[in-house]
């Protein structure tokens, strides 16, 4: 997993605020619930909302961070994900995709707040990520891992995931003080 501070410009990452929060109030959100697998909704109860950027700003942001993805000779998806109250996503490891990265949109995020990433940096460990099917299988405690890594969101910083490493992002706080913000991104495999 690779972190790479202020990786937008002041400008470009002001501009996906606005059009973020513009999009807010227009009716072309998917929820999580209906369209995620329901391994990643496992153990949450909230709901991510998500859109796609404008086709203006994912070029833009496609120009910004080529220096800094993978090659992406099948393309890149951008959206923007909203992720409310008691949201969050389970352990996976973005398997079908050549890469995956967060950027995170909020100004400011405290610890409270839930919403941490957390992942393994090992690709190779053997985990199951289903935790239904790990406690019926009887697996031991060395199918999971002891250490991990954490990481609070921070502004305008990008989690890269280019090796199909395990994470996994904790709930948000159900207090509502904090919406977590990011842009999604997805090197395309096919």
């Amino acid at each position: 997993m690779k972190i790479i501070e202020n990786v937008l410009s002041e400008d470009l990452f002001s501009r996906c605020k606005v059009e973020c929060n513009n999009k807010l109030r227009l009716n072309q959100w998917q929820s999580s619930t209906i369209f995620w697998n329901t391994s990643l909704r496992e153990g949450i109860d909230g709901c991510t909302m998500t859109t796609p950027t404008s086709p203006q700003i994912h070029d833009e942001i496609e120009n910004e961070l080529r220096s800094h993805l993978p090659p992406f000779p099948n393309g890149l998806m951008t959206q923007y994900y909203v992720w409310q109250p008691n949201s969050g996503i389970a352990m996976h490891n973005d398997n079908g995709k050549r890469f995956g990265a967060t950027i995170y949109l909020n100004d400011t995020w405290h610890p409270n707040s839930g919403g941490w990433f957390i992942w393994k940096d090992n690709p190779d460990f053997p985990i199951q990520e289903d935790s239904r099917a790990w406690h019926s299988q009887k697996y031991g405690q060395a199918r999971i891992a002891k250490e991990w890594n954490t990481y609070l969101p921070e502004r305008n910083c990008m989690v890269l995931n280019d090796r199909e490493e395990y994470h996994l992002v904790t709930r948000v706080a159900a207090d509502g003080y904090a919406i977590r913000i990011t842009i999604q991104i997805w090197g395309l495999k096919e």
